[in-house]
């Protein structure tokens, strides 16, 4: 029997209790849980876009889970808590209660940008494997100091590129010496960690070929709050969350573990993502123990190719868990 359902529940672990909402239909017998990016993202922004959470929503059920921090989520947000291992404790109790909720049911994991962090943090830990279906890669940054060598080596590379093509030749001539000047090596340094995910933003928003095929619909947190707090309303992200786990993020790497992850999995990449290069997929190639491996490169997009590149992003993600199922 299909059966469109709306449900919400609070996953409470360390004392955070988080929102997750679990949206579709039943007749695939299958959930995506979706890991928002950041850290200090959230999920109930994805669930109001337009066209990419409906066509995913249409087939299968899928779940938004607003991190610890983040603006739905309550408590167990001191710094001491905000921490990688922490979010992969969360993410288990997320996974734990789906299954008690929605038994028999097939789980994928769809890991966004920070999210591509923690979905791997968690598959490589213990058996959370037996858990799950297929990992969905989604511009994800399982290793940010590869990540952050590789973005300066991009903005050289595409900087060179548009200044042969005389686009914006001054800007991209000032950008690439403001990016190799900086010290990848002073990983303890905010404003300079800060400084090349903003040049990153930025190189994209130059592209001209990156142009939104989706959008969020207008005044999507209202729904969600009973009693909307207008300054609540104009957050869609945690800047405590990302101040407090920047730093330990910016040290850390899962590429050595891959070799443990041997469930199918996807990675959908964009070609002018700056934030987490390309190179990143071809860096779990390389190492993923897995014999069910694909990438997908998303030639108009950057770092937001859901939004981008939304049909191409759907069928991707949809043929992916309907193969596994």
């Amino acid at each position: 029997v299909n059966t469109i359902i709306e449900e919400r529940y609070d996953i409470k672990n360390d004392g955070a209790t988080m929102p997750i909402w679990v949206e579709g239909k039943t007749d695939k017998r299958a959930v995506l849980i979706f890991v928002h990016g950041g850290p200090g993202g959230n999920a109930h922004v994805t669930n109001y876009t337009r066209k990419f959470s409906k066509s995913l929503e249409d087939n299968n059920l899928v779940c938004y889970w607003d991190q610890r921090g983040t603006i739905m989520s309550k408590g167990g947000d001191t710094p001491s808590k905000l921490t990688i291992a922490k979010n992969v404790e969360d993410l288990e109790t997320v996974v734990d209660s789906i299954n008690k909720f929605y038994p028999n049911y097939k789980v994928f994991l769809l890991g966004e940008s920070w999210g591509g962090m923690l979905v791997p943090s968690y598959l490589i830990k213990d058996d959370n494997q037996k858990n799950i279906s297929g990992w969905i890669q989604v511009v994800g940054a399982h290793n940010i100091p590869l990540s952050r060598k590789l973005s300066v080596e991009m903005i050289e590379k595409i900087g060179n590129e548009e200044i042969a093509k005389d686009n914006n030749k001054k800007w991209w001539q000032d950008k690439i010496t403001e990016v190799k000047a900086i010290d990848l090596n002073k990983t303890n340094d905010k404003a300079l960690i800060k400084k090349l995910y903003d040049s990153g933003s930025e190189c994209q928003i130059k592209i001209t070929i990156i142009q939104d095929e989706d959008d969020w619909i207008p005044g999507h947190q209202v729904k969600l709050h009973p009693n909307p707090d207008p300054d609540i309303q104009k957050q869609e992200f945690s800047p405590n969350v990302f101040n407090n786990m920047i730093l330990e993020l910016v040290n850390t790497s899962v590429s050595n573990d891959l070799a443990k992850v041997t469930i199918p999995t996807i990675i959908l990449y964009g070609k002018y993502d700056f934030l987490v290069p390309p190179g990143l997929a071809d860096d779990i190639i390389d190492n993923i123990g897995s014999k069910s491996v694909k990438k997908v490169e998303f030639t108009k997009s950057g770092h937001g190719l859901i939004i981008s590149e939304t049909t191409k992003a759907i069928r991707n993600i949809l043929d992916f868990i309907n193969t596994n199922i």
